[in-house]
């Protein structure tokens, strides 16, 4: 989890689904704030935007239903990486029961 600043406000929960991965954007906990934004580019002005908690989560292997019901629970979720070796011995496994 991470905070993010949006100029506007964002839903909890955001998914879409592309070639068979889940993009997923959880933002919870937001309001809005104000800070000085410095005199040289915003003239002394207040900048206002809108603060969350946030985590980003890209993967093809999630219960969708649970992510939009129970957002809190995905709040510090980290996709597993595969290891790359483990991958390809799976994938020769595979290929060799096939050709049993």
């Amino acid at each position: 989890m991470t905070k993010a600043r949006f100029v506007e406000e964002q839903s909890p929960v955001t998914i879409k689904e592309q070639d068979g991965m889940y993009y997923i954007h959880i933002c919870l906990n937001g309001g809005w704030k104000e800070e000085d934004a410095g005199e040289v580019l915003y003239g002394g002005r207040k900048m206002r935007y809108w603060e969350c908690d946030y985590n980003e989560i890209v993967t093809d292997n999630v219960d969708v239903a649970d992510v939009r019901t129970y957002p809190e629970k995905y709040l510090n979720y980290v996709v597993k990486k595969v290891d790359p070796m483990e991958q390809l011995r799976a994938d020769v496994d595979y290929l060799l029961a096939l050709s049993e």
